[in-house]
């Protein structure tokens, strides 16, 4: 019914909105398009300021070299389901090589469970933890290059993140961050079926974890972990997909930082094509699409991959990172 009536209200503006400019030179359906993704992005520009930076940070995970100062910091973003900690091996190789890692929990997920109040999923929020948590690590790392990692829903938000406030943001690595996804039906399926009662959780992550690994291990890791939360309400899951949907728009409005697109060749969950068809919209010229030999997490969980693809995935975001670093030095 909402859908339907946003639908027609849409029309109306639509047309309102070509009366009044019938002086002016018609605007092609490209124009319209990007003059509509332009307000969108406007709009959620505003929305994401109108929230007040959070009195204390998100509940968050570092890996820091003791003793010396960090050649760089990076910023994890967690995908659905999962929480900061599934950064751990990230983060301990990462350190070693100089980089200081801090990983953050998206509302909703991780120790977020245990906050009064803030259980439910919250992207306006979630973005404003990010801003605070990159204003905070910039704070304490002063003239030090800071990057965003982000998977799955992750890799979505750190495109946001990327797209609102470039200004933090020294470059971006977003994984598996598109919307189109494989069973996608049988997912809507299931929302459709319980969209009568919108804050009644069900368990949609069982299917997700056994789309996203033919691994065991990491299956029952992945279910097993009480911080890990895999039964979300149908209101969460509409959200979460409006959120994944206007994608599209963030890559368009990432204009100037270095971008790593990463995508599993096995992936079973998100479409490989969907993540291309991503990459091709970001607006940046520095821009790399990285395909590796993997399922669909590549960075979190990864002490239970395959230690030499494991090994291959640390090594090239840490020389993506570093060769980035020398990049922006040599530009300053």
């Amino acid at each position: 019914m909402h859908f339907y009536l946003l639908t027609i209200l849409f029309a109306l503006f639509f047309l309102l909105d070509s009366s009044m400019s019938v002086c002016a030179r018609p605007k092609s359906i490209k124009e319209r398009m990007e003059q509509r993704r332009g307000e969108r992005h406007r709009e959620k520009q505003l929305e994401v300021t109108k929230q007040e930076l959070p009195a204390t940070l998100p509940p968050y995970k570092t890996w820091i070299a003791p003793g010396r100062r960090p050649v760089a910091c990076l910023l994890c973003i967690h995908g659905l389901g999962l929480h900061s900690g599934s950064f751990e091996f990230l983060g301990s190789k990462a350190s070693r090589r100089g980089i200081a890692v801090y990983a953050m929990d998206v509302r909703g997920f991780g120790e977020w469970m245990n906050a009064g109040g803030k259980t439910q999923v919250d992207f306006d929020h979630c973005l404003a933890d990010v801003k605070a948590m990159l204003i905070a690590i910039r704070s304490n790392n002063p003239n030090t290059q800071v990057f965003v990692l982000g998977e799955s829903m992750g890799g979505a938000i750190a495109l946001r993140a990327a797209s609102l406030f470039p200004e933090l943001i020294d470059g971006l690595i977003s994984s598996v961050p598109a919307e189109e996804r494989f069973q996608q039906k049988k997912t809507s399926a299931k929302v459709a079926m319980n969209i009568l009662r919108p804050r009644r959780k069900f368990d949609i992550g069982s299917d997700i974890v056994d789309q996203a690994t033919t691994s065991e291990s990491l299956k029952q890791e992945w279910k097993g972990d009480p911080l890990d939360r895999l039964d979300l309400t149908s209101k969460e899951l509409i959200q979460f997909q409006m959120f994944m949907n206007d994608n599209h728009n963030s890559a368009a409005h990432i204009t100037r930082l270095p971008v790593l697109i990463v995508q599993g060749t096995k992936d079973k969950l998100v479409k490989p094509e969907g993540t291309w068809e991503l990459f091709n919209e970001l607006a940046t010229e520095d821009k790399v699409f990285l395909a590796v030999p993997g399922e669909h997490l590549i960075f979190e969980e990864a002490q239970l991959q395959n230690q030499m693809l494991r090994e291959q995935n640390m090594k090239l975001v840490s020389t993506w990172v570093l060769s980035k670093l020398l990049q922006n030095r040599g530009g300053q």
